[in-house]
């Protein structure tokens, strides 16, 4: 998560770049505190395929 919030700081060069997480242990607290600073979508491994996973992420690309 500290990764991300040192992402998005205001100034960086690559704030606006898109950020997506793959992860296993996602509670909706976890998912929610994400997206609110910033990523742009959150996946769970367990949930989807990589193929899938691939493919929403290039839509959004």
């Amino acid at each position: 998560m500290d990764f991300v919030v040192w992402c998005k700081e205001e100034g960086k060069d690559f704030n606006k770049i898109p950020i997506f997480v793959v992860s296993n242990t996602a509670t909706p607290d976890k998912i929610q505190t994400y997206l609110q600073l910033g990523v742009t979508d959150y996946y769970v491994k367990a949930e989807k395929k990589l193929d899938e996973i691939v493919d929403e992420i290039k839509k959004n690309l």
